[in-house]
């Protein structure tokens, strides 16, 4: 149901006045359908870290100069 038509067909029916409630049966219903048929609203990649899985053992504690760590504080 999802379809751009339904959302224009319901916006006009909430203009013409006399079928605004009809207007905003088919506007909750386009969005319902839409959020919940198409897995929600995407909001972009979304990028997941898990640190237990990751291969840690490259990564040096102390790879910074102590003249870097303390321009940086």
């Amino acid at each position: 149901m999802a379809s751009k038509w339904w959302l224009f067909i319901g916006c006009a029916l909430i203009c013409s006045g006399f079928l605004l409630p009809i207007g905003v049966i088919i506007l909750i219903w386009y969005f319902v359908d839409f959020i919940f048929n198409k897995d929600g609203i995407s909001t972009g990649n979304q990028c997941i870290v898990n640190l237990d899985e990751q291969n840690n053992s490259d990564i040096q504690i102390n790879h910074m100069s102590n003249d870097v760590r303390n321009s940086m504080r």
